[in-house]
């Protein structure tokens, strides 16, 4: 049995959507100042991951009223994003530690040079 979509369900559709365009262009503006004040550095894979987690849970509002079958979809949709996010991220947490890493340790080396 195919869900039937509404009326009232395509105006909840809207609203979710609306409310997510606003969501965005605040998380937007968050992230800017994030930037300016140079606070994202490391950081930016995991604002990505939650400003789609944002999106997902979102797009997971809209079909939960279809019943079972598109929840199901959309969280084995949510899922896969797991498994392609993750190494992502965890790459750009390792690349941010070995750079900072890098960066301490040239700062101990100045220091030593300074000291003789």
């Amino acid at each position: 049995m195919q869900p039937e979509i509404t009326t009232p369900h395509l105006i909840q559709i809207a609203v979710i959507f609306a409310a997510l365009a606003l969501a965005a262009i605040a998380y937007d503006r968050w992230i800017t100042r994030l930037e300016a004040a140079g606070h994202h550095r490391g950081y930016v894979s995991l604002l990505v991951a939650a400003g789609c987690a944002g999106a997902l849970l979102g797009g997971l509002s809209a079909v939960w009223p279809l019943g079972p079958v598109a929840r199901c979809a959309a969280l084995i949709v949510a899922a896969g994003f797991v498994p392609a996010g993750l190494p992502m991220i965890l790459g750009s947490i390792r690349r941010h530690v070995n750079d900072r890493s890098a960066v301490e340790a040239e700062l101990i080396a100045q220091a030593h040079e300074a000291l003789r």
